[in-house]
């Protein structure tokens, strides 16, 4: 099974999700997105995407409007996923990003882009996570 990493962000969302919801999401994970990472695939009914915009970062879908937002981080045990949380909500998750005032210009990016302040797993401040060697 691969091994997982909240962010802060994605904890303080969690929290904010009804126990329903909750136990919905852990339910999801454990019997189909866990097998689904260890096997490097991914079955079309959590519709896992990439996130425009972003890098490496991905999405799911866990309920009608669920979402959860992930990157893999660097292995924590030779040849096993790790998989870093970073958003979990309903699709509301998907907000524009801090104020302008409040963001870091990407290089390249004609001012369109931005990285986030939010802390990602071992790498903090770093928004892309190159994908999984074996994916």
């Amino acid at each position: 099974m691969p091994t997982f990493a909240p962010t802060p962000r994605f904890r303080r969302d969690y929290q904010k999700l009804t126990a329903g919801q909750r136990e919905r999401f852990r339910k999801i994970v454990i019997t189909e997105f866990a097998p689904d990472a260890e096997a490097r695939r991914s079955r079309s009914g959590l519709r896992v995407k990439g996130v425009q915009g972003a890098p490496g970062v991905y999405e799911m879908t866990w309920a009608p409007d669920g979402r959860a937002t992930w990157q893999y981080g660097e292995e924590q045990r030779p040849g096993v996923p790790h998989v870093i949380w970073r958003r979990v909500g309903t699709h509301a998750i998907f907000d524009a990003g801090p104020p302008q005032s409040r963001r870091r210009q990407l290089p390249g990016h004609g001012g369109k882009g931005y990285l986030a302040r939010t802390p990602a797993g071992p790498r903090a401040g770093q928004l892309a996570v190159p994908p999984h060697p074996a994916g």
